[in-house]
Parts: structure tokens; sequence; C-alpha cells
């Protein structure tokens, strides 16, 4: 009988690990957002159509800034931040409600595709975004 509750506390602990070192909901909104702009054809999107989940801005930054940095300037801390380590990395930063909801580091060829915009884009801006694939890799290009 004593072997059922360890069990269980054991699931529960691994489950806590799990939710605050892999952020599910980060990496799910991810894998969604791959799965939708690896599936656009050519042509023009609007980005609020092209992301699968609630946004209320998109940050991308030079290469190499700093955690530090990017904290500063979406104004909040979260262990979902990365920082590229090199030139011609994606890096989109999803946020809403002062909570990451969806971070991409990573190389394009990798991902199978590649956004480029300066900055921010904010849910309301209704940003258009041109859409070619080269190479198969599908490349947003910001209108």
């Amino acid at each position: 009988m004593k072997k059922k509750p360890i069990f269980l506390l054991a699931v529960a602990v691994v489950i806590v690990l799990c939710i605050a070192f892999f952020h599910p909901i980060v990496r799910w909104n991810n894998h969604k957002l791959q799965s939708s702009i690896t599936s656009l054809e050519t042509g023009t999107v609007n980005w609020n159509d092209v992301v699968p989940f609630t946004w209320e801005a998109v940050y991308t930054f030079d290469p190499y800034t700093s955690v530090a940095e990017i904290e500063k300037t979406i104004g909040f801390s979260s262990r979902s931040i990365q920082e590229t380590v090199s030139e011609g990395m994606v890096q989109l930063l999803f946020v809403k409600d002062k909570h990451v909801v969806a971070s991409v580091c990573g190389y394009s060829n990798q991902l199978g595709y590649s956004v480029d915009f300066e900055g921010k884009i904010s849910f309301g801006e209704n940003a258009r975004f041109t859409v070619t694939n080269e190479g198969g890799i599908v490349e947003l290009k910001k209108q």
C-alpha cells in the first residue's frame, strides 16, 4: 500500500518539473506556428491569420541581443527567452498579458521557415507579409 502514494508523489514531481522547465504551452504554440507557416503557399498573408494562438505582440531582436536587454524591451522576465548565437537565426518572441506564449529561436533550415521584420508587431496592426518558398524554406517578409 505504501508504494502507491510514493508513485503518485513521483508522478506529481515529474509533472511539476516538466511544466517549470519545458514550458509545454510555449512548445505547443511553437509547433503550431511551424505547422502554420510551413503550409503557406506563395503570395501575401495577414500575420494575424498565420499565427494559430492568441498573442498581443511579437518581437524580433538583432543577433547576440542579451536576455537582459530582451527582458528590458518587453518589460518582464521569462525563462522562455532565448538569445540568438549567430546571424541568420530566426527569433520570434510572442507575448500576451506579460507572459511568453511562444519563443522561436533557431536556424531557418531547421525550422523550415524564416520571418523578416524589425522590432515589434502588435496584433492590432494586421501586418501583411509576402510569402515565398526558396529551397524548401518558406520565407515571410513584412511589406
